[in-house]
């Protein structure tokens, strides 16, 4: 993912964002609030899914990729992975990887 992509989709949220703050959170919650919690819920997910083939390339890619980003930070186990002791990410070109993980 491109980071000029990154940086327009932030800028798009913080306009629907901006629109949001100046409101009366008395009221029901209206569209650009679900609007925004969708975007950012989705720009998550993809960004995550990212940084895991990015950084992590050994990890699992199915499922969700919060849970299992946080499994190869050591945070947790993930489903029948128990929780990893130790860990690294892959900071060098993908190019470099040898297959193997931690």
């Amino acid at each position: 993912m491109r980071s000029d992509v990154v940086r327009t989709a932030a800028v798009a949220c913080t306009g629907l964002l901006g629109t949001a703050t100046g409101r009366d959170w008395t009221v029901r919650a209206g569209a650009p609030d679900m609007t925004v919690a969708e975007v950012v819920a989705h720009i998550a997910e993809v960004l995550t899914a990212h940084v895991l083939r990015r950084l992590v390339p050994w990890a699992p890619h199915e499922g969700r990729s919060w849970p299992t980003l946080r499994w190869a930070n050591g945070r947790t186990s993930r489903g029948a992975r128990p929780r990893l002791e130790t860990w690294r990410w892959h900071c060098a070109p993908l190019a470099e990887w040898d297959g193997t993980g931690p």
